[in-house]
């Protein structure tokens, strides 16, 4: 293993590092360093998943779901508690406030990163799926004219039928 596969293996652990619950009162300072580590974490878990979806480990993308959706629901209650006082922004300082923009704006690339793999997983998928239905619609047995027992007259015929179910889950 790659010392690369090695680290996106150990990012894709999941870590769940984050508070549930009511937002208690912070002063500004402590609400704008736990919004840049929430930023900060839920980035490197979605970067994470842009790594494993590039590599269509799939399967390895589903262990980040629930630490992602916690991380997430976090910074979304920072965020709105934020916005519930718009004073706290002038209070923060200028330092704090410019490492909570650099969060936000690398979250915002981190998902819009995270939506292209997402995509591009989907439609891989979907040409997948696509070339085994015509794969098994091949090996179906094309005559129409049957025996009186029921089995349909021709070469082709004496193959047994396939069914296929495929999970289509992303």
């Amino acid at each position: 293993m790659t010392e690369a596969q090695t680290q996106l293996q150990n990012q894709a652990q999941p870590q769940n590092q984050t508070q549930t619950g009511p937002l208690p009162e912070m002063t500004p300072i402590e609400l704008a360093e736990r919004m840049t580590a929430a930023a900060g974490r839920l980035c490197e878990v979605i970067e994470a998943e842009v790594g494993l979806l590039r590599a269509f480990k799939i399967a390895e993308v589903e262990r980040l779901q629930a630490e992602k959706r916690s991380l997430a629901e976090d910074y979304e209650k920072l965020l709105q508690g934020l916005g519930k006082r718009p004073e706290a922004v002038a209070e923060m300082g200028d330092g704090r406030r410019s490492a909570l923009k650099a969060a936000a704006e690398r979250l915002v690339r981190a998902t819009e990163a995270n939506a292209i793999a997402l995509r591009a997983g989907i439609e891989a998928n979907g040409r997948l799926m696509s070339g085994i239905a015509r794969a098994v619609q091949e090996q179906r047995p094309r005559s129409a004219s049957y025996h009186a027992d029921g089995r349909a007259v021709g070469a082709e015929s004496d193959r047994t039928p396939v069914s296929v179910s495929l999970d289509q889950v992303l």
